[in-house]
């Protein structure tokens, strides 16, 4: 009975001490170790109505861990005219949430969303605001320790705009092929 109770003590001490060892795991693993930033500028593409739309932008923000983006970012359709049928101006940005997969290799993916907002505006008037969310995935390359080049695909996603003037949310809402430049310490 004596060694059945201390066989017994010996267990439950050892597993009381391997639950006190054990620790939750996050996001960020042990705690935020690096921060670091970038910035740089987007360009785009994709078809609306059979046309071409082009959009340019920029992003930037910080990373922490190596992995974890936090920033914002904006983007702007260059030929409105063609597309919107009007002398019209659409603009949209927000924040910038992202996550980096073994950004030590020399090729590597990331994965962002640009959550925010926009307008279609015309001369000073807002003609209309809307909501926007922006998910992307990119392959990306390590081109030197300050700068890395992304070529990717996303899909701007806008709610709220409702005009005559323009093109239906649905109909803007379209896939997009994109290169991304970030300049800074990674």
């Amino acid at each position: 009975m004596k060694l059945v109770k201390s066989i017994f003590a010996i267990g439950l001490f050892s597993l009381l001490s391997l639950s006190l060892s054990a620790q939750t795991q996050t996001l960020l693993g042990d705690g935020i170790q690096t921060v670091s930033g970038f910035g740089g500028p987007t360009f785009a593409i994709s078809k609306v109505e059979g046309q071409n739309t082009y959009w340019i932008g920029g992003q930037g923000g910080a990373v922490f861990n190596e992995r974890l983006i936090l920033g914002g970012g904006g983007m702007q359709m260059v030929n409105e005219k063609s597309i919107l049928n009007r002398d019209a101006h659409m603009n949209l940005g927000g924040v910038l949430l992202g996550y980096i997969f073994m950004p030590e290799r020399k090729v590597h993916i990331s994965a962002t969303v640009l959550a925010g907002g926009g307008n279609i505006s015309e001369g000073n008037e807002d003609f209309n605001t809307f909501a926007s969310l922006t998910p992307q995935i990119d392959l990306e390359a390590n081109v030197t320790p300050y700068f890395r080049i992304g070529v990717g695909v996303s899909q701007h996603f806008f709610y709220g705009l409702e005009s005559p003037l323009y093109p239906s949310a649905a109909t803007l809402s379209r896939p997009i092929l994109g290169v991304s430049l970030r300049f800074g310490a990674f």
